[in-house]
Parts: structure tokens; sequence; C-alpha cells
């Protein structure tokens, strides 16, 4: 399994084991009215607000104690992930669910998290699958690196058309709080694997639908617009005009694969056409425009959605150490750190510059429509953008502390008595050739020949600095709340 979560630091403990199917209680599927948001207090979740904004170093100020649902924790393998996981299933009411990892299973009690006075919450761990396309090679099934949570055949190169052609099938053992296909809300706190803005393939379509006509439908535009949202219409469960008249979006996965080529496939080159001539008709400012060198930048897509992500980053240099020593057939084949142009590279753009970057950007940077700059680029727009909370490996205490004020219905000083189980990367044969590794990474002269050769470790740490850049922002900011 693509498990790796636990890491050299203490701070950093991961774990990752196969989740029990949910089943939805009927409380979670009540849908006699539409919740809808109140406005947020400092920000602007329109377009144009967004177009004006995301071309340039500004970081988004959130507001304090927000309603919005899902919040959604992208988990950066080796940066504390377990514990931050455990940490938010047990930030719920009426947590009660004891035993090892019992924190993963939210059927075994009735937990809640209080949205709001006619809103409840549920907790999902890992439960919706990754799209990428069959051939990806990051990403290949059958190897240690697929996905944890499964794959979705998907040859989409546009959240759209990633989120039309190459949709979660909704059965009873889908998140709670957001298995209902029908619902026009998603009271779900998910955390997994799964990149950055993945919820575009499992939101409920009426909240789809909705978002884009509240943010991006516009006429004038040649029709784009209005053909994009006839397209997210077709997601709705029984229409039949989501596979050109034949078959309404899949209920199993078994049809999913089997009729890729005839549905999937197809839609996704029709719906990301329709997609791109839109997004070209837009104004965008410099850092957004649409280049062959570096491929389109759709940030501002990702930070219109109305829900809030959450992540820890960690420092590069010592992330990789921890993947080094984690993958123990690196070891086994005599791999030595010091020789990183074998394994860093991958290592990085497939577990930590595409996870930030977007669903979008693992299709795009294999099929060579996205450059590396590209998705520097992109993924610098999310840290400051689109992502509500951003933490620190260093500083656990207070990333639980930020989302607590930052997210009205999670209380993370709730069950500090839970814990999750440590898996450091580093064993009592590894110890010593470990110590010898950090000391070794920690010199100057050796990072600068590493960022030489390695373009992608140069971006991500420059993008690691953006978002400690954007937590301290976020600290300040946080720090004017109120008591709730």
């Amino acid at each position: 399994d693509e498990d790796d979560d636990d890491d050299v630091d203490e701070n950093d403990d991961d774990n990752d084991d196969d989740d029990d199917d949910e089943d939805m209680d009927e409380s979670d599927s009540d849908d006699t009215d539409m919740f809808i948001p109140p406005p947020l207090d400092r920000v602007n979740w329109s377009r144009d607000w967004l177009q004006r904004v995301l071309g340039g170093s500004a970081i988004r100020s959130w507001g304090c104690h927000r309603t919005e649902t899902p919040l959604i924790f992208v988990h950066i393998g080796k940066a504390g992930g377990g514990s931050a996981r455990t940490r938010l299933a047990a930030s719920a009411l009426n947590y009660t669910r004891t035993g090892q990892r019992a924190w993963a299973n939210p059927t075994l009690d009735k937990h809640y998290y209080p949205v709001s006075p006619t809103h409840r919450g549920k907790f999902c761990n890992s439960l919706n699958r990754n799209a990428h396309s069959p051939a990806t090679v990051l990403y290949k099934a059958g190897t240690p690196f697929k996905p944890y949570e499964g794959t979705i055949k998907c040859n989409a190169t546009s959240p759209l058309g990633m989120a039309v052609a190459c949709p979660e099938v909704f059965n009873p053992g889908s998140c709670l709080g957001c298995a209902n296909v029908t619902s026009k809300h998603c009271h779900t706190l998910y955390v997994g694997h799964n990149p950055m803005g993945s919820e575009i393939h499992w939101l409920p379509p009426k909240y789809l639908q909705q978002w884009w006509k509240k943010n991006w439908e516009r006429s004038g535009y040649g029709g784009q617009s209005e053909a994009v949202a006839q397209s997210l219409q077709t997601l709705t469960k029984g229409d039949k005009q989501w596979c050109f008249g034949k078959w309404a979006r899949p209920t199993k996965i078994f049809w999913q694969n089997k009729d890729y080529k005839l549905c999937g496939l197809p839609l996704g080159s029709e719906v990301d056409e329709r997609f791109k001539r839109y997004w070209e008709k837009l104004p965008k400012p410099a850092a957004h425009s649409s280049t062959v060198r570096t491929g389109y930048n759709f940030a501002p897509l990702y930070a219109s959605l109305p829900v809030h992500r959450v992540v820890v980053i960690r420092e590069p240099f010592s992330w990789l150490l921890s993947k080094f020593f984690w993958h123990h057939d690196f070891l086994s084949n005599n791999f030595n750190c010091t020789e990183y142009k074998e394994w860093a590279e991958v290592e990085l753009l497939r577990d930590y510059l595409l996870k930030l970057c977007g669903v979008d950007c693992a299709n795009r940077y294999e099929g060579k429509l996205l450059s590396l700059e590209g998705v520097e680029a992109q993924t610098e727009s999310n840290l400051r953008h689109s992502f509500s909370v951003v933490g620190l490996l260093e500083e656990p205490d207070v990333f639980y502390s930020m989302i607590k004020k930052r997210v009205a219905y999670v209380d993370t000083e709730l069950n500090l008595h839970l814990k999750n189980s440590h898996h450091s990367s580093i064993n009592k044969k590894t110890k010593v050739r470990a110590a010898e590794c950090k000391e070794i990474y920690a010199e100057e002269t050796f990072r600068n020949k590493m960022r030489k050769d390695l373009p992608v470790l140069a971006a991500m740490e420059r993008l690691y600095y953006v978002g400690v850049e954007v937590n301290r922002f976020q600290q300040e900011e946080l720090s004017r709340c109120s008591a709730q």
C-alpha cells in the first residue's frame, strides 16, 4: 500500500490501514432545505475577486469560526498526518470509539460535528479514490506507489473535465454526511492522501452546480459557461445524458471501469474542451495567463469552492530523508541517501508537490501539458488562497489551535488522551546511518548541489517557505479571533 506516513521526527507519526465501510445514518440524509453558508467576513468568494487577487503575493484572510463544509485534511505523507487524522476524528461531539485505530471507523459511535443547529457533520477516512490516467507512471497500479485510496481511470486534464467524466461512485459505503448523490450539501470532515482539490470527484452534483452558477456562470462567453453548466447537470442521478444519452453516471466501480472507453474517456475530452474555451476568454492577471511554456493555472477555480482545506507541510530536505528511510526497498537495494538522483525527484513530485498543486496536475504534468514552472505557480497560488489553515510539522499544537479558531464545528481540544500509534522511519538497524545522512543533508554545500541537480527540490523548497509565510500570516489573523 502507498502507506508512507511515518517519520524521522518524533512529531511525525502517520499510520494508514484499510478502512471499514460506512453506512449513512438517516440523520445525515436530511435534505429538506439547502444549507447555504453565511457570507465570509473578509473575503469575497466571487470570480472577480479571485481573478484580481490571485496574480500577486497576497494571502487570503478567511475569518473566524467558519461553518462551511466539507472540511478536508490533505495528508502529505511523512508530515505528521497520522496524528492529525486521529486528532480531527476525536474533535467531534459524542466521540466514544475505543480500540486501536477505532478513530478511523466512524460507524462505531454516534459522533457528530455541530455544523449548525439543524445540520451535523460526520467523519470520513480515505474512502474516496484518486483519479489518474491509465498511462500514469508516477501512480501506476500494481506498484508500491499506487494510490492508497484506489484509482478512478481518468484522462481529463481540467478540474471540470475530471469532475464530470470521473465522478466517485456514490453508495452506502461512501462518506457519512456526504453519501447522498441527491443532496445539496456535504457535511463531512474528510481525511485522506488524496491531492488537493480531489473533492470535485465526490461533492454532490447539486453542490457543484450551485458553486458554478454562483461563481463562474456568465453570459457573453460564446455559450461556453452555459455548456459547462450543462455538463455538471448531467451528474444528476439517473441523467443518461452523462454518457451521450446511453447511461447515467455509474453507480458501481465495475461499470465505471467497463464503460470507461465509451463514457469517461470521450467525456473527459469533451468537457475539457468546453471548459478550456471558457477559461481562455476570462480576463486574468499575468501570473495566470495560459502559455505554451507553463500551462494553465487553475488555482482560482479551486479557491472559489466553498470548502475548507487544511494541510501540514514539512521542510523538504527533512522530508526527503524521512521518505528515504521509510521505503525499506531503497535500503535493501543498497541505495544511498547521497545518491539522490535515483529516487528523490519522483518522490518529491508524486507525494509532495503534485498533491499540493491540484487534482488536475498529475495528468497535465505527465502529459507534458504543464511544466514544472507551471506546477510551482499553481501550487503557490493554492497555498496562498485555497488552504484555510497551513500548519508546520514542528508546531502540531499550533496547527490544531488554528483549526479550532478557523472552523466553528471542530474542537481540537476534545479527547486529548487519544494518540495514534507511532511509526518512525528509523529503526535500530538504520539509526546510525540516519544520523549520518541527517548531518550530510544539513551541509549547505551539499544542499546547493541537490538544488542544482533537482529543480523540483528547489521549487518545493521555495514553496515550503511560501507555506511558512502563509502560516505566520494565518496565525496573526487568527490571534484576533474572539472566543467562540
